[in-house]
């Protein structure tokens, strides 16, 4: 069966549902193509929509239930393999750090013992059916136990009534018997509870709360294994990346969960970066699509009420993807808001940010704390100069799409080759020059030097002269930026060493 991208929530179900197949059927069960689409041996989807007792000598020795009896027995006789695969994983997904509390974790550990399919489906049911979970509407408290298998058996693709007419899934697209029970036809906000818009945060979902969404048996089956798909973040929420291709999503999901896992990493946004950028490197000489890509990150709260997305879209993909420079500068400042607003292509706030911290250098760390702080979030200001430095480049790149590295190489190297008592000069006028370029008064600030130029006896280099011949004004306050920035660090250290 081929399986095409789609809404974000679908995607997540994929990669959720094509993990557990290759566990348990083996990598050669699930092919990741190179047009973003993933297949599935037909074979194996015909054995998950089976009753597990009607196939469990063709079972793979992992995916075989233990000897059981009484409701666990009845379970396995009706209930398809899809339906035990699903809470074999949906355990170990609950065993995850985070996704469960100690006493739960023992209710997991005393059912196991038991070896009774059933309990361990009630185990999961009472976590993620009811009300505080993500499928709180498809088999609830309502229900009565007696009818649970039947439910458990309708929603994971088994064996139901239908009458005679056929409609296309808006899913998959594949056309199917409409099912007799006009409920099961649906998919809408209900089943699936953090698919809805959340007031304020994501308002962009494609449905309303009315049932109309036609959904195939295998796609609603699918479904449920989204969850299995997101990796819980640093601050509790889970989190998703998708993109247009199965296969970038399994490897991004992959570098996901290795980095999600790590103490160092503070906030979902500095996971999605890293994550991110560390794949786009991977996967630019080789993913031919990636003109065209876009990647979103998506948050869900821990009890599945609300969703947000963070978007990045393709022409900022291909500057990640073409510049190393862009890449590394975002990398090295771990800065979601200067993340934020690259993809945004806010290059105003950018400017502004690359302003203070220039002003806060040049006033020995007393200015502009306060101001820095409601831009980045932080007052620890210990390697403020790193960050201007790469806020410089990134600011370089995104000017000249990618490039332009070498010409602000030039500035830096042309302050740099100042002579001493010239830089020193030039420091003390630092804040006038500072203000006259951020105002765009150009040629004051080119008064300024060359007076100061005039006094040394010193000719003004072309490197120097080419920032004030420069016509755009954002490339101009850049490289005077960059020029003051890297004298005043140069004559500072200059000064502490005499």
């Amino acid at each position: 069966m081929k399986f095409y991208p789609g809404p974000w929530f679908y995607n997540a179900a994929i990669i959720g549902f094509a993990n557990s197949v290759s566990k348990y059927f083996g990598n050669r069960s699930v092919e990741y193509l190179d047009d973003g689409t993933l297949e599935i041996e037909d074979k194996v989807m015909s054995l998950l929509r089976k009753p597990v007792w009607e196939v469990i000598d063709n079972l793979p020795k992992s995916l075989q239930p233990p000897s059981t009896s009484g409701k666990g027995q009845d379970f396995i006789e009706e209930a398809p393999v899809n339906a035990w695969m699903f809470i074999l994983e949906t355990i170990e997904f609950l065993k995850q750090p985070g996704n469960a509390g100690k006493n739960f974790l023992k209710k997991i550990k005393n059912a196991e013992k038991h070896r009774d399919p059933f309990e361990l489906f009630q185990i999961v049911r009472s976590r993620y059916f009811l009300k505080s979970g993500p499928f709180a509407n498809a088999i609830s408290a309502g229900n009565k136990e007696e009818n649970v298998i039947g439910l458990v058996t309708k929603l994971f693709c088994g064996k139901e009534e239908t009458i005679d007419e056929r409609v296309h899934c808006s899913l998959c697209g594949k056309e199917f018997n409409v099912p007799k029970d006009p409920d099961r036809m649906f998919m809408d906000n209900r089943i699936l509870k953090y698919a809805a818009s959340s007031k304020d945060k994501f308002p962009g979902f494609h449905w309303g709360f009315k049932p109309s969404i036609p959904i195939c048996p295998e796609c609603l089956s699918i479904l449920f294994y989204g969850l299995l798909a997101f990796v819980r973040g640093p601050t509790g929420k889970y989190l998703f990346i998708n993109a247009h291709s199965f296969k970038l999503m399994k490897e991004l999901h992959k570098e996901l969960k290795e980095i999600a896992t790590k103490r160092s990493v503070e906030s979902p946004s500095k996971v999605f970066i890293q994550s991110v950028l560390k794949q786009l490197f991977l996967i630019a000489t080789s993913f031919s699509l990636w003109s065209t890509l876009t990647i979103e990150m998506y948050q869900i709260t821990s009890d599945f009420s609300r969703s947000s997305v963070t978007y990045i879209p393709p022409h900022k993909i291909e500057q990640l993807l073409g510049s190393e420079e862009i890449s590394n500068a975002l990398m090295a400042m771990h800065s979601t808001e200067i993340f934020e607003h690259f993809i945004q292509n806010d290059i105003g706030w950018l400017f502004n940010l690359l302003y203070l911290l220039t002003k806060y250098i040049i006033s020995h760390g007393k200015g502009s704390i306060e101001e820095l702080y409601s831009y980045i979030g932080s007052k620890n200001m210990e390697h403020a100069s790193y960050l201007m430095n790469d806020l410089q480049v990134l600011i370089c790149g995104m000017l000249y799409n990618g490039g332009g590295q070498m010409d602000l190489w030039k500035v830096k190297k042309a302050a740099m080759s100042l002579p001493p008592k010239l830089k020193e000069d030039l420091a003390k006028l630092s804040y006038q020059i500072l203000e006259k370029t951020r105002t765009g008064s150009k040629d004051d600030a080119l008064y300024l030097i060359e007076r100061t130029f005039a006094a040394h006896k010193t000719i003004l280099t072309d490197e120097i002269i080419d920032i004030f011949d420069e016509k755009n004004d954002e490339t101009f306050k850049l490289k005077l930026y960059t020029f003051i920035g890297r004298i005043f660090e140069k004559s500072e250290k200059g000064g502490e060493e005499e």
